[in-house]
């Protein structure tokens, strides 16, 4: 399928022997061929008649290795549905040329869909089950012989589309799994760890913690614990006209993306800490590709592929994500209740991190002083000293803490979804892309449920989106105050706490307007856990 128009200078001394284009360099023709590998399968073109008044229509077909693309769909979403109950059995990524084709796996599979190939609508998918099925230790006792040896043997089979064998290999390891039981003074160790972790603020290794021992401090999975986990995910909700702001969004020129590289891709990939998503790789494991000096130019090609996939999810409405906004849902027994831990996938973290890195000044100035969760320098502090100085003003005769119920996970979600097109457009297309399509959520034991509502936890955009979700609500409460025959009541917001202070007669005034107005934003105060603090001589 050589093209002969094309014109080739003397500069370009490599020249690809699928489509014939030249290049400069070397490194240039491995990124090309990566794709053009792909393209190629894209020739397979059927053409559909139609009516004379209607257009052609056009399906594409491809294949992989001895596979068709209909064959490879249809194989690929079977074993997904299977591998996200997995236990998390996985080795590290083998240095040599086994390891190096892994990761250029991955890097070709995102230009797929970056490219929008005919491997696109699969690729995601096929990036989620290749940590299980590629790198399931072989044995307990395994060494990292056997597992580069395993990893060579695999992806010969990968490439050859053969995954319902891959499966079958991964799926007897699985089976040989026995619970090893834990004595009562290990749970008790696993749950002071657990605890002195989160008392530290360190929540990502006290999730990894969870992870690597799924059978400690967590809640049985029964008819109790479903109905617990159904209540902290409600179903979707209509939003009110009254909380939508004025259609008028920004237009954003995708050159504002353009610093979005691969420098600032390993810049995230060093700040990411925890447990794994539903394809079992971790986010020691995704270091390990992304920032090894083993694998030769193949890290760095991959940071840049997942650069160019955040570039299109911020500026184009996308498909086929499903399998890249999962999460694992991790019921932990509260002693009495359930807290509910989502681990989203680590490449959805990753790239998280670097919209926040890109757009943080975009996000402080469109919520400004009046939320203080959106990434502003010392949030928490600020909002404790800003209402220190409210309540000792003369003129304060309370203060009033408000807790909300379940807050981010009953955020109203198509609210936030059209208000942050006219709060904060630059970050809109993307969160659009990650909160329009419910999230599957994974239980390990077999169970599943939709998060319709709210911010997904551990997304590291969940705080910025939260915090943009409440401006209108915390605008609306000053308004209503402003515009009222008493004005006295200043308000200070972090994340879901909310914290007013004046005259005690306004702000019963204020509470009465946030508990009407509240719930058609999806913030539900509760007058059981929230707080009124009266000056002495009041």
């Amino acid at each position: 399928m050589a093209n002969e128009n094309v014109i080739h200078t003397n500069d370009e001394l490599f020249k690809c022997n699928i489509c014939d284009r030249g290049f400069r360099s070397k490194r240039g023709l491995n990124q090309h061929q990566r794709v053009c590998k792909d393209s190629s399968m894209e020739e397979n073109l059927i053409t559909v008649s139609t009516s004379e008044n209607e257009s052609p229509q056009i399906e594409i077909g491809f294949k992989w290795g001895e596979f068709d693309g209909k064959e490879i769909n249809k194989n690929f979403d079977f074993v997904y549905e299977k591998v996200v109950f997995w236990r998390k059995n996985l080795f590290m990524l083998p240095t040599g040329r086994a390891g190096k084709k892994f990761i250029d796996e991955i890097t070709r599979l995102l230009h797929c869909w970056v490219d929008k190939s005919a491997l696109a609508d699969v690729a995601f998918k096929a990036i989620m089950i290749m940590p299980n099925l590629l790198l399931q230790k072989p044995s307990k006792t395994s060494k990292a012989k056997d597992h580069f040896n395993a990893l060579e043997k695999r992806m010969e089979l990968w490439e050859s589309g053969d995954v319902l064998a891959l499966y079958k290999e991964s799926e007897t390891i699985q089976k040989a799994f026995t619970k090893t039981s834990t004595s009562k003074k290990d749970i008790n160790h696993i749950s002071k760890k657990f605890a002195n972790l989160m008392q530290k603020g360190n929540v990502n290794a006290a999730i990894k913690l969870l992870s690597n021992n799924m059978h400690n401090g967590i809640l049985p999975l029964n008819e109790a614990t479903i109905e617990l986990l159904r209540q902290k995910h409600p179903s979707k909700q209509e939003a009110s006209c009254s909380v939508l702001l004025p259609d008028n969004p920004e237009d954003i020129h995708p050159i504002q993306f353009e610093s979005i590289d691969g420098d600032i891709v390993r810049k995230a990939v060093t700040k990411t800490r925890g447990g794994s998503g539903p394809s079992g790789l971790d986010a020691d494991g995704w270091r390990k590709i992304l920032l090894s000096n083993n694998h030769g130019e193949a890290p760095k090609d991959l940071c840049t592929a997942i650069a160019k996939v955040c570039k299109r999810l911020c500026t184009e409405t996308c498909n086929s994500l499903m399998p890249f906004l999962a999460c694992r849902l991790i019921p932990l027994d509260k002693k009495p209740g359930l807290r509910p831990i989502g681990v989203g996938e680590v490449l959805r973290r990753i790239i998280g991190k670097v919209v926040i890195y890109s757009l943080k000044t975009d996000v402080m100035s469109s919520v400004g002083s009046l939320q203080v969760c959106a990434g502003q320098e010392a949030g928490g502090e600020t909002a404790v000293h800003a209402m220190r100085e409210i309540y000792e003003d003369e003129n304060t005769e309370a203060i009033l803490l408000v807790d909300a119920s379940n807050a981010f996970n009953s955020v109203n979600r198509k609210a936030f979804l059209h208000n942050i097109k006219v709060i904060c457009p630059s970050i809109a297309t993307f969160v659009i892309n990650c909160y329009t399509t419910p999230s599957r959520l994974f239980v390990i034991g077999g169970y599943e449920l939709s998060s319709e509502e709210g911010t997904t936890q551990g997304d590291p955009i969940s705080m910025a989106v939260y915090a943009i979700a409440t401006i209108p609500l915390i605008l609306m409460l000053l308004e209503i105050i402003m515009n009222g025959p008493n004005d006295s009541v200043k308000e200070v917001a972090y994340a879901d706490d909310l914290t007013a202070g004046g005259k005690i007669s306004d702000l019963k005034v204020w509470w009465d307007k946030l508990r009407t107005i509240g719930p058609k934003f999806g913030y539900f105060p509760q007058a059981e856990k929230s707080y009124l603090i009266v000056k002495q001589d009041m």
